[in-house]
């Protein structure tokens, strides 16, 4: 029962892991077929490489692979199988990509694999990632195989915090809750009846836990059974911070922002900012020097836009951007920009909705005045207003804005009505401040921008 209990937590938490260990077997599995194939008389089952050239190569599979299919959106495994119908272009085209870039890797490295063997472990490659999702999607669905079952979980107590928890809608399918009633079982009975795994309780309910209920809840911890604070579970489902639904003191917390005291990965991020802003900044000179070109042509305005911003610590900068809006588009005073906005020029829509507009900010990462990822700066005028409207929003000005955020990718079609939801996915971002989660970050921009998603 553990050992299935562990298989069911590892499916449903690590999905993503779980699928990408599944497509790089299969990758790899279809090479070495295509190779056996077409080479097997000249190099046997194997080509006749050096190991240090193969540990290159499966290094560069499992990063490649894993950034383009994150990109494309293909670890979000679809609950229906005619969903999976929608994923074909994507995978399709991430295919493309996938062994283009194999057959680049090959030409530069001299790796043995012919354009035959590539063409064929595309054919079976995409044959194999048809066939496993089709096979995966029966077993995380209640409707087929069902192997898969929901995460019970119980909620101790009443609070808030577990009323917004009972709102949310993006874990259905991962945990089911039920409520526990004290007068009706004994709390262990009940646990082993249900097959409860996770005991959720809301320390800042003002229904506390009885004296009682707490030792056997220490007990229940020694035997295996998670329990977990209310906010705590609130942020691993969600990925935000509930900040409504916490008290003060709840922020003075020693550990709460821990991360942001670690200098070692303040240094390391700041690092990876000024090489990242170079890179970048040399890729994209041509495409911006075709830009401005065509901005010149087409408008007589200045290509070129500054404007004031809040950074770290609450310190105004400048921030430059292409121009996008028609010159004295805030003649009638600062505006929100708001969906459809008709103080767009044409280009400004392309601009925007491929973000070149942003690109200028390399200038600003290189000067130490933002990040390559973090919160979005916002204006004076705005922050000073969402000061007053929204609790510790100083908060998100304790580390450099950034060119891209947490808040973005989760929310990329948000409003200023959304100003309470950003802040949670800032704060959250904030905490758990890692290289990891900039990566995530990262993939996860490139797939809004490819995908055209946010205004």
């Amino acid at each position: 029962m553990y050992l299935l209990s562990l298989i069911n937590g590892l499916l449903i938490r690590k999905q993503k892991i779980v699928l990408f260990l599944i497509d790089y077997a299969f990758l790899i599995f279809s090479l070495l077929i295509s190779n056996f194939i077409f080479e097997y008389k000249h190099y046997g089952i194997l080509p006749n490489e050096s190991l240090n050239l193969y540990s290159l190569f499966l290094i560069f599979l499992i990063c490649f692979l894993f950034s383009v299919f994150y990109i494309s959106n293909l670890y979000h495994l679809p609950s229906r199988i005619k969903d999976l119908s929608l994923k074909f272009s994507a995978l399709l085209i991430a295919n493309i990509v996938l062994f283009s870039g194999i057959a680049i890797f090959c030409y530069l490295t001299k790796f043995s694999l012919g354009r035959d063997v590539l063409g064929l472990a595309y054919f079976l490659y995409f044959i194999f990632f048809l066939l496993n999702r089709l096979i995966l999607i029966q077993i995380f669905s209640a409707k087929y195989l069902a192997l898969v079952k929901p995460i019970k979980c119980l909620f101790l107590n009443h609070g808030p915090l577990i009323s917004l928890l009972k709102e949310e809608n993006t874990y259905n399918k991962q945990y089911e809750f039920l409520i526990f009633e004290p007068s009706d079982h004994l709390l262990k009975d009940f646990i082993k009846e249900e097959n409860i795994e996770i005991i959720i309780i809301d320390s800042y309910s003002e229904e506390n836990i009885k004296d009682l209920l707490v030792y056997e809840l220490i007990e229940l911890k020694f035997h295996g059974i998670k329990v977990i604070e209310a906010a705590n579970f609130f942020e691993q489902i969600n990925f935000r911070v509930p900040i409504l639904n916490l008290p003060g003191h709840w922020f003075l917390n020693s550990q709460v922002f821990n991360d942001i005291t670690n200098q070692a990965l303040l240094r390391a991020k700041r690092i990876f900012d000024i090489l990242s802003a170079l890179i970048l900044g040399i890729l994209t000179l041509p495409i911006m020097l075709c830009v401005v070109l065509i901005m010149k042509i087409m408008s007589k305005d200045s290509i070129f836009y500054t404007q004031a911003r809040i950074g770290l610590n609450g310190k105004v900068f400048t921030i430059y951007k292409l121009r996008s809006m028609f010159a004295n588009s805030e003649k009638d005073g600062i505006q929100w920009t708001i969906s459809r906005d008709p103080r767009i020029t044409p280009i400004g829509k392309i601009l925007r909705a491929t973000r070149l507009d942003e690109l200028p900010q390399l200038i600003n990462i290189l000067k130490g005045d933002m990040s390559l990822i973090g919160p979005r700066p916002e204006r004076p005028e705005f922050t000073s207003q969402l000061q007053k409207e929204i609790p510790f929003y100083d908060l998100r000005h304790s580390v450099r804005p950034g060119l891209s955020g947490w808040a973005q990718v989760n929310e990329p079609l948000a409003t200023p009505s959304d100003s309470l939801k950003k802040l949670e996915y800032d704060l959250f971002y904030i905490r758990h401040l890692s290289l990891w989660l900039e990566f995530e970050i990262i993939l996860r921009t490139i797939q809004v921008v490819l995908m055209r998603k946010g205004n």
